[in-house]
């Protein structure tokens, strides 16, 4: 996996989980053309209540998302230096070599129930539950308009 400056249809995010046996490092978001341009028309929803202090955010069911553990399958070898791979930002578009997708290693609960959660200051984070654990699993908050530029 290769970090790069090129806008990719992939970024790696931060992400964390409040298991106490399972766990991830960070979660994979696949963002083709298409699901910008919906991401795009969902922000435009948000926007009437920019001045309304009671509201909190809009949800939506959405499965872009894949959380990682910062290890391969095969091995507990790093597969990022999460330091100095993020550097001052949260996330960072990414190129996937081959299969590599496919060698990350997941956490061990089934993770389901997606959620994209978008606020009215412009920001996001995805959010899904353990199938049987109900333990949650998080994205850091991204910018909408930084992953959209």
């Amino acid at each position: 996996m290769e970090k790069t400056k090129q806008v990719t249809d992939c970024i790696l995010i931060k992400a964390s989980d409040t298991s106490e046996w399972d766990y991830c490092n960070f979660a994979l978001i696949s963002c083709p053309a298409e699901w910008k341009i919906l991401l795009k028309r969902r922000l435009e929803q948000i926007k009437p209540f920019e001045s309304d202090s009671s509201f909190r955010a809009l949800v939506f069911w959405d499965f872009n998302v894949d959380f990682l553990q910062n290890r391969t399958r095969a091995s507990d070898d790093e597969i990022v230096d999460e330091e100095t791979f993020f550097e001052e930002k949260n996330w960072q578009y990414v190129v996937l070599n081959n299969n590599e997708f496919d060698e990350i290693a997941r956490p061990e609960n089934k993770i389901r129930a997606h959620q994209l959660v978008l606020y009215s200051r412009g920001t996001a984070k995805f959010q899904a539950w353990g199938e049987h654990t109900n333990e949650e699993f998080t994205t850091e908050e991204f910018s909408i308009d930084d992953l959209l530029a």
